[in-house]
């Protein structure tokens, strides 16, 4: 870039300890993205709750807070389709990427947007009333006219690209996979690791799995084929749940008492990141179930620290997870229970996939996501000052 270019990252839906890692992956991307990239001033654009979690001090990075935003999606929206193209506008930016499935409908610059998941519309357009088919149809405009301005769309799988072409034909030329980072975790000692599973009930051996907030997550099946697992005392371990239920909390609950398995079933609701490390550290077997994932962070988590993954063969799972892991079909419960006793009863397949996740899991780094983002911004702009030109 022969000129300093002044890039904008709008951050405004990305709220800390709420969603599927949204804002841990922006503070990654940022904190690697201006360390790499120390030429371009860039304009971070933040809600409340992440300006209080965001402390990065360099000469070419301004933050702008958005007091407003704390709890309305409304004033978001508000802010990021009429205020946000103002700011664009008055600073100069060539160039406004924004980090949250949709940007504004009118940027007044060159954008960029990243879609993580179809997840939430596919959800609310699925669900009963018409206050959910009001949000679905409320996100598919949202959607489609911010995509239909971005000059390219960041996706963090292939998979999410072909859901897109396939809701929005119009988006196939834009589309970029650039796949996430895995954030770093400290490794807790033994004694840190023994307080965690103390604190919330939980023994040796136990299976894995995290992330409860939504339906999708199909944690109902998994608890059903624990139980075939568990018939007969046939494994001796727990089954430990870890996050808040969320719009499924009576089903899963439920689908507990049903099958029995009350006393070895372990719900840890909301931990600490510390606390997630210290859980998978100790586990026998991580289990994703999940019937459609954007990208998987847990999976990577699971792999990274050092034990055998099994999940689901949907979404982008098996994107992710590639040979190292046993997969299944999410929608088949004597399946899962298969791919979890198969793991289970043999040490060389655990080994095997112990060494494979271990590799696996140091592919995916937020330089790596970085120095891709980056490379699409001197695309965009490089277009930008030809065309300025002409």
């Amino acid at each position: 870039m022969s000129k300093k270019p002044k890039i904008g990252i709008d951050c405004l839906s990305a709220v800390p300890g709420k969603g599927p890692g949204t804002w841990v992956v922006a503070k990654n991307l940022l904190e690697e993205i201006t360390r790499l990239d120390t030429e371009s001033q860039y304009f971070i654009f933040l809600n409340s709750l992440a300006a209080a979690d965001f402390h990065l001090e360099r000469p070419n990075v301004r933050l702008v807070k958005a007091s407003l935003l704390r709890r309305s999606i409304g004033l978001r929206l508000g802010y990021q389709n009429v205020v946000l193209p103002l700011l664009a506008r008055f600073h100069g930016l060539d160039l406004l990427h924004s980090l949250g499935n949709y940007g504004p409908l009118r940027p007044l610059t060159r954008s960029v947007v990243t879609v993580h998941d179809l997840i939430p519309l596919i959800a609310h357009a699925s669900g009963p009333g018409r206050r959910m088919r009001f949000r679905a149809a409320t996100l598919d405009f949202l959607m489609e006219q911010s995509l239909r301005r971005a000059d390219r769309i960041a996706v963090d799988s292939d998979f999410t690209g072909r859901q897109l072409v396939a809701h929005y034909p119009f988006v196939a030329a834009k589309i970029r996979v650039i796949y996430c980072g895995l954030p770093r975790r400290e490794t807790p000692s033994e004694s840190e690791t023994r307080n965690v599973l103390d604190r919330h009930g939980v023994r040796k051996p136990y299976l894995l799995a995290v992330g409860l907030y939504f339906p999708h997550k199909n944690i109902e099946r998994l608890v059903q084929a624990f139980a075939r697992l568990n018939q007969g005392a046939a494994i001796p371990h727990q089954l430990v749940l870890v996050g808040e239920p969320g719009a499924n909390r009576v089903s899963l609950h439920a689908a507990v008492a049903q099958a029995a398995v009350k006393d070895c079933v372990v719900f840890t609701g909301f931990v600490s990141d510390a606390e997630v490390a210290a859980l998978y550290s100790a586990a026998e077997l991580f289990v994703m179930p999940s019937l459609m994932e954007g990208f998987g962070f847990p999976v990577l988590e699971a792999m990274a620290s050092g034990i055998p993954v099994v999940c689901a063969n949907a979404g982008s799972l098996p994107e992710v997870a590639g040979d190292a892991a046993v997969l299944f079909d999410p929608t088949d419960v004597q399946d899962m229970a298969r791919a979890i006793r198969e793991v289970l009863e043999s040490p060389a397949l655990r080994e095997r996939l112990i060494a494979c996740g271990l590799k696996r899991a140091q592919r995916f780094s937020f330089r790596r996501m970085a120095e891709e983002t980056l490379e699409l911004y001197e695309e965009i702009v490089r277009e930008k000052r030809r065309r300025d030109r002409e």
